[in-house]
């Protein structure tokens, strides 16, 4: 092997290790999304508090998005990904721990799930900010590599959420806790031995209350960003609320209604196998050849795809099998929806700006998603989960349409040129 060829498959070393923690992680977070509802409906039988646990979890990666950015220009992206999941993975495990102790009200258990999305958020906007270093490391293509990490996110849905149905069957809800902990410590171990130092955007410094209002400025120059830009302040819009429509199906109706109409968590996993399954095919029809096609006729269309004919699907459709294939079909409209987001994001925003421009992101999708799981319990508890689960579908709707019709979408250019990051 020449040293060219070796150096090549040297930079590419780090990018692989990535899409693997990647990976890792998220069937750890799959196991945890489908564990916490069905653990909140077994011991407390409450729709509403499942709500509150629910919107808990989303809070704390809302709130995280705030700090994430400095922490990340400071402490460099590999150091703040390593520790962040390390941390993920101790709170994640202190849950079954605590529960067997006899010492986890509910009270703690909210501020246990809170934390953990506190945790966790800093390490994803990392790993978004090493994407485009180690793909200039690799000489790769960057909607490829963007194609590839979120059909590496898919594969874990697909992996982790029937795999967390059938546990929940075999070994309990509280059991999941454990291993997405463990699963949490894996991937900091992986990303610790072989992702390399990339140097901070700005020199380590110590966190107190100078970092606050570091972390507030830096906030504020990735929102004025985001704002100033047309496309980029739609799309953030929009993905704000159906992430909190989303939020409030997954994280409580869906678990309710198929837990009272199907008694069944392996269901429950099952759906969310096929949702995986279906945003898997349609992430490897586009990086096969959608990448090719106009980005905004079919980030829209995915959209409109996958967006409420799956509530439909739940609510109104009967049987185990054609909820599984519809929701499977119709999730294909998935697969092209990050990695359109995130290629138009990377040209767009200068690469100094990135951890700044993609933890205002965070914070401004996330926003949304406690509000909507809190607001899915409430509404179950009076409309039934059925009545909420119609009643999201029509906002769902009425949101993704109007992407189709907003002009600041046209600048949805697309390129498929090597690792185009705007610098």
């Amino acid at each position: 092997m020449d040293q060219r060829r070796l150096r090549r498959v040297a930079g590419a070393v780090p990018l692989y290790a990535l899409y693997v923690a990647n990976a890792v992680s998220r069937i750890g977070d799959t196991l945890m999304l489908f564990a916490l509802p069905w653990f909140v409906l077994q011991t407390t039988g409450s729709v509403a508090l499942t709500g509150l646990a629910a919107g808990a979890a989303a809070a704390g990666v809302a709130v995280a998005g705030i700090s994430s950015a400095p922490l990340v220009d400071a402490w460099g992206k590999k150091r703040v990904s390593v520790l962040s999941d390390g941390l993920s993975g101790l709170v994640v495990l202190a849950v079954p721990v605590l529960y067997r102790a006899h010492a986890l009200p509910f009270a703690v258990l909210l501020a246990l799930v809170f934390l953990a999305g506190l945790s966790t958020t800093p390490g994803n906007t990392a790993r978004t900010a090493l994407v485009p270093p180690l793909v200039d490391r690799a000489d790769a293509n960057l909607d490829r590599v963007n194609t590839v990490l979120d059909g590496v996110n898919r594969i874990g849905t697909l992996v982790g959420a029937p795999l967390a149905g059938i546990l929940i069957a075999l070994v309990g809800a509280l059991n999941l806790f454990a291993l997405d902990g463990i699963s949490f410590l894996a991937s900091a171990g992986l990303l610790l031995i072989l992702i390399p130092h990339v140097a901070a955007s700005e020199p380590l410094r110590p966190v107190g209350p100078a970092a606050g209002q570091t972390a507030r400025a830096h906030l504020v120059e990735g929102v004025r960003f985001i704002l100033q830009q047309p496309m980029l302040r739609t799309v953030v819009a929009v993905v704000m609320v159906t992430n909190l429509l989303d939020g409030g199906l997954y994280g409580v109706l869906a678990p309710a209604f198929i837990r009272s109409t199907y008694h069944s968590p392996v269901l429950f996993g099952e759906v969310g196998g096929a949702l995986g399954l279906g945003a898997v095919v349609g992430t490897v029809l586009y990086g096969w050849f959608g990448y090719r096609l106009p980005r905004r006729a079919t980030f829209v269309g995915g959209y409109l795809a996958a967006g409420a004919p799956r509530f439909w699907v739940l609510a109104l459709v009967p049987g185990a099998v054609p909820l599984l294939v519809l929701t499977g079909l119709f999730s294909i409209g998935i697969g092209p929806l990050n990695p359109a987001i995130h290629t138009a994001m990377y040209q767009a925003v200068p690469r100094r700006l990135h951890p700044r421009v993609f933890g205002a992101l965070t914070t401004g999708v996330t926003l949304g998603t406690p509000i909507g799981a809190v607001l899915a319990g409430s509404l179950a508890a009076l409309a039934t989960p059925w009545g909420a689960i119609l009643i999201f579908s029509g906002l769902y709707l009425a949101a993704t349409m109007a992407l189709a019709v907003h002009p600041a979408l046209s600048a949805m250019a697309v390129s498929d040129g090597p690792a185009a990051a705007a610098r």
